[in-house]
């Protein structure tokens, strides 16, 4: 158990070799916006949240929420950026905590024009890792459909 998840020290960025993973901060809204207009259509078939496109304005109140959240630790998203080119492929974190087990959710997504690269599979790595040597969680879960193929790929290559 976990009694004051608050007082959790999380050091971040968490590095990858190609990738590196930092909670949102205020001015990612318009990158966000990109990622997720590129990726519209493939992004509203599996994630609830995608409903409709958002706004450069929506995206940016998205990511001062998200950075407030990670401050509180009730969600840790993060976002997942190319070392090389500093684009933005994806959003990635931690959701649905229970800090009593403690016990969390991988939650996932890729700018399409990056899918097929293994850099989720790569970011999924990592945040397991994290999740059980940093934050010291007992379990983490990934749950998808199963029909999304892509996503289901990425717990099965790491061997949940």
């Amino acid at each position: 158990m976990i009694s004051k998840p608050i007082l959790l020290d999380l050091p971040i960025p968490i590095t990858t070799p190609r990738l590196i993973l930092r909670p949102p901060s205020p001015g990612d809204g318009k990158k966000v916006n990109e990622a997720i207009n590129e990726s519209f259509d493939e992004l509203h078939r599996w994630m609830h949240w995608a409903h409709s496109r958002p706004t450069v304005e929506e995206s940016e109140e998205f990511v001062r929420l998200a950075a407030a959240e990670w401050i509180l630790r009730k969600e840790l998203d993060l976002r997942l950026w190319d070392k090389v080119t500093g684009e933005l492929i994806g959003g990635a974190g931690y959701h649905d905590i229970n800090w009593q087990v403690p016990r969390l959710e991988i939650g996932y997504w890729i700018r399409a024009s990056r899918s097929g690269e293994g850099l989720m599979t790569e970011a999924v790595n990592a945040l397991t890792r994290y999740a059980f040597d940093v934050i010291g969680v007992k379990r983490v879960e990934i749950r998808c459909d199963k029909d999304n193929v892509k996503s289901r790929g990425i717990p099965e290559r790491l061997a949940y």
